[in-house]
């Protein structure tokens, strides 16, 4: 999996000891061991940290600092949402202290229990969330209208019988709420805006998992195509930057990091993750470079 442009900078972050001689009785420090190699399931930003998390399972990630570069081991470093399930699944909380809390109705905390009951660690990495004015939510995939306490569900739009699961609710964009689905049996994701009552606006594009805001009504997601969407709030428009002319690509997020928005991938064959820096405006690359996040 190459891209198109070529990258600017390669690091290697495997230490190797110094080729001098050391002084007389005096022993050479031990080489600092090098992170273990992993099968990358998921990338995740850790915006607090300016850190990627690249994670084989809950139990098994390595960190990598994207001011040094640095890539080192961690354990369990998921938790990375600040709005989460209270410990009672009664509301969504939005600060670290259930201080702030949106109560969930008695429908909705079926969903709620459901979303934060042992599963597989992807899953759980998705927090639930709330719209701007607190009025819907989205659990577990779902769209809630939390005032009716009442699920809304969208229909998938493919036109083939044999994927007729419901769309899933990946994320708020104003007042609208993008949608996803996977209409046939290979990487083919799509994704469509919604209004909160499951009205289709435009046409489906690229899928993505998730939605992150950039800036004023602007916000984007990762594609699965190897690209980043930005989508208007306002225009109900969507836009799409890629640096990869085919293939699904299995891991990668999108994320905001200085003011600008920025885009992550693995590349499988390499074992790199390669890092792209896009304009303010999400459709110039600024920068690209890769980090080796394993041992060769």
């Amino acid at each position: 999996m190459k891209p198109l442009l070529p990258l600017s900078l390669l690091l290697l972050l495997c230490n190797t000891a110094l080729a001098q001689r050391p002084p007389a009785k005096a022993t050479v420090p031990p080489t600092k061991k090098a992170p273990s190699c992993i099968k990358p399931g998921a990338l995740a930003y850790d915006s607090n940290a300016e850190q990627l998390l690249v994670c084989e399972d809950g139990a098994h990630c390595q960190r990598v600092d994207l001011k040094s570069k640095a890539v080192a081991s961690t354990e369990g470093g998921l938790a990375l949402d600040v709005v989460h399930l209270n410990s009672a699944t009664t509301a969504i909380c939005l600060d670290r202290q259930d201080l702030d809390c949106v109560k969930l109705g008695k429908r909705a905390q079926v969903t709620a229990r459901k979303a934060a009951a042992p599963q597989a660690w992807e899953a759980a990495m998705a927090a639930p969330q709330v719209s701007d004015d607190r009025t819907f939510a989205i659990l577990d995939g779902e769209l809630w209208d939390l005032k009716r306490d009442k699920a809304v569900r969208v229909p998938s739009w493919s036109k083939d019988p044999s994927y007729k699961t419901p769309a899933q609710a990946v994320g708020f964009v104003g007042s609208l709420v993008v949608f996803t689905i996977v209409p046939c049996a290979g990487p083919c994701a799509q994704s469509r805006l919604m209004t909160r009552r499951g009205a289709a606006v435009g046409v489906p594009f690229d899928g993505i998992a998730a939605v992150h805001p950039l800036q004023g009504d602007v916000y984007i997601g990762a594609t699965q195509q190897g690209g980043l969407a930005r989508i208007s709030a306002t225009t109900k428009q969507v836009s799409i930057w890629s640096v990869f002319d085919k293939g699904a690509v299995e891991n990668s997020v999108a994320f905001v990091r200085q003011g600008l928005p920025t885009l992550a991938l693995i590349d499988d064959t390499d074992a790199k993750l390669l890092i792209f820096e896009l304009s303010k405006s999400a459709d110039n690359l600024v920068s690209t470079y890769d980090v080796l996040i394993c041992a060769p």
